[in-house]
C-alpha cells in the first residue's frame, strides 16, 4: 500500500497526512493542495512528546497510522498543544480530536466549558485504557489509598491536568509541585525533593523504555487516581459516523490478531 506522509507547517501547527490519495502524485504542490482542499478527515492533535507527536513519535502515532491507512481514508492530523488543539476542535475546525476520553466533558473540562449538545459527539471503541498512578521510589512503601497522601509532597506534569482537575482526585492537604514533563518529576522524585508522582502510567513507561534504564519506583497496581478510556471523539455528522464505523472494524481486527497489543507495547 502506497502511503504518503509529508508534515506541512502552518502557523506553528504541524500537519501530518496519512491516507491513500485517489489520485497519488509525486508533485509537491498538488500534494499539499490536496491535504488543505480534500474534504476528508481531519483530526486535531494534542501533542504528547513520545506518544502522539509530530517529531517525537511514539506508539499512538505507529497505532493511529495503521488504522488508518487500511480504512482507505484520507486523514489529516493537525498537531498542536492540547489545548490549542481541543479549542480547534470544539471551534469546528477539525472533524475529530485525538487523544479522548470517550466522554467530552472529561475530555475538555479542565480547559473549556463545553456548550454543546452530548449527542454532537461521537466516539470510537476505546483504544487503550490508560492510568493516573501515584509512583514512589522503590526504597519507600507504595501508596495504596488517598489517605495516604495527606500532607504528602508530589510532583505533577501537565498530562495529569495540573490545577482543578487534579486537585479534585487529591486530598485538600496535599502539596503539588507543578513540572513541565514526567522527566522532571522523576528527578525530583529520585532526589527526594518531593514524596511521590502523580504521572500515566503510558507516559512514565515511554520515558524508561526510550532511556533504557531500570525505573527505580513502583506503584500499586489496584490504586488509580483516573482512568481515561482513549479514544478518537469526532462530531456527529455523516462523514465521521462513516469514518468511525470503519475504524471500529479495524480496531476490531487488531485486537483480534493480537496486533493491537503488539502495537501499543513499550519495546
Amino acid at each position: 500500500m502506497q502511503i504518503l506522509l509529508y508534515i506541512l507547517l502552518i502557523s506553528g501547527a504541524v500537519w501530518l497526512t496519512v491516507g491513500v490519495p485517489s489520485h497519488a502524485t509525486d508533485n509537491h504542490s498538488d500534494a499539499q493542495t490536496q491535504a488543505i482542499t480534500f474534504k476528508d478527515i481531519s483530526i486535531s492533535g494534542g501533542m504528547i512528546p513520545h506518544i502522539f507527536h509530530p517529531t517525537k513519535p511514539g506508539i499512538y502515532n505507529n497505532l493511529l497510522t495503521t488504522m488508518t491507512t487500511r480504512n482507505m481514508d484520507n486523514v489529516h492530523i493537525q498537531f498542536q498543544p492540547i489545548r490549542r488543539a481541543q479549542q480547534d476542535f470544539l471551534r469546528r475546525r477539525s472533524d475529530c480530536y485525538f487523544i479522548s476520553d470517550k466522554d467530552v466533558k472529561v475530555t475538555f473540562a479542565q480547559n473549556f466549558t463545553i456548550n454543546a449538545d452530548p449527542n454532537d459527539f461521537i466516539y470510537s471503541d476505546v483504544i487503550n485504557q490508560t492510568h493516573i498512578k501515584v509512583y514512589t521510589r522503590t526504597d519507600k512503601p507504595a501508596i495504596q489509598s488517598l489517605s495516604e497522601l495527606t500532607s504528602m509532597v508530589v510532583a505533577a506534569d501537565p498530562g495529569t491536568g495540573l490545577g482543578y482537575a487534579l486537585r479534585t482526585k487529591l486530598p485538600q492537604s496535599t502539596i503539588i509541585t507543578a513540572t513541565d514533563s514526567v522527566a522532571k518529576s522523576l528527578e525530583l522524585l529520585h532526589l527526594e525533593r518531593v514524596e511521590a508522582i502523580v504521572a500515566y502510567d503510558i507516559d512514565v513507561a515511554a520515558y524508561y523504555t526510550r532511556m533504557k534504564m531500570e525505573n527505580g519506583i513502583h506503584n500499586d497496581n489496584a490504586f488509580n487516581l483516573h482512568t481515561s478510556n482513549d479514544s478518537i471523539t469526532c462530531w456527529k455528522t455523516e462523514k465521521n459516523i462513516k469514518f468511525i464505523k470503519k475504524l471500529n472494524i479495524q480496531l476490531a481486527n487488531l485486537r483480534t490478531t493480537g496486533e493491537l497489543a503488539s502495537t501499543l507495547a513499550f519495546k
